[in-house]
């Protein structure tokens, strides 16, 4: 039995958008670790990695889309057919910038529930504290897309014979593996969590967590919380 901290939290309208998409900025149907992960160093005011494990799982009541503004930066020598702004540079030269519409996925009125557990006994005071009290209003996917935190509390975990899957959520591949849950079916996905500062101070991600988006379902031998939610930490 582990204690661990489990966030409640509602979006209205939120994008937690694919690496790979461009003309169209698809969405993730659940924010990935690294999303996750990164509001909770950012409202915490961490400035340097934090080892934490997380569990994400939620749901969205619909999918709908909306047009931007796509700003185009190609480096390239402004040409007044061509470019829509002009971007004036050292020498009398001037660099153009293409803008045009674009589309955007958006989740609506999104439920979610985390479970974070900092690996260091120092940490788990100061996440929970800065959870509660937060630096900055809190914000997961785009810059705009405000989290409301309806309830944090700290909760035991244990492993139970049998948990009922309510909602949707990812889980490690590896937490299937050799169990009677490595039949469920579930589309993979590739997750980052873990990040590093390089020297100009930029984060860059390291490897990735081979996951499974699995929806409602009967979970054998799997870990869930003194409430009944089950926790699959990455």
């Amino acid at each position: 039995m582990v204690e661990v901290i489990r966030i409640n939290a509602l979006q209205t309208m939120v994008n937690y958008r694919t690496p790979t998409s461009f003309l169209i900025r698809e969405t993730y149907p659940l924010p990935p670790y690294s999303t996750v992960v990164g509001m909770i160093h950012n409202i915490c005011g961490f400035d340097s990695w934090r080892p934490m494990k997380v569990s994400v799982q939620g749901q969205a009541r619909g999918l709908t889309s909306d047009l931007f503004i796509r700003y185009s930066f190609a480096n390239k020598k402004y040409e007044s057919d061509r470019h829509n702004l002009k971007i004036p540079i050292s020498n009398g030269e001037a660099r153009g910038v293409s803008r045009g519409i674009a589309h955007t996925e958006l989740l609506c009125d999104v439920q979610l529930t985390f479970h974070i557990q900092p690996e260091r006994v120092e940490d788990f005071e100061s996440v929970l504290s800065g959870l509660k009290n937060p630096r900055v209003y809190p914000s997961l996917g785009r810059h705009e897309d405000l989290l409301d935190i309806t309830s944090v509390d700290v909760v035991k975990v244990e492993t139970q014979e049998e948990v009922e899957l309510e909602r949707d959520m990812f889980v490690p591949v590896r937490l299937l593996k050799g169990t009677d849950n490595e039949k469920l079916s579930g589309t993979i996905y590739l997750l980052h969590k873990e990040f590093e500062y390089d020297a100009k101070n930029r984060r860059r991600w390291k490897d990735t967590i081979e996951t499974r988006f699995i929806g409602r379902e009967i979970l054998s031998s799997f870990a869930a919380d003194e409430d009944g939610f089950p926790v699959a930490l990455a």
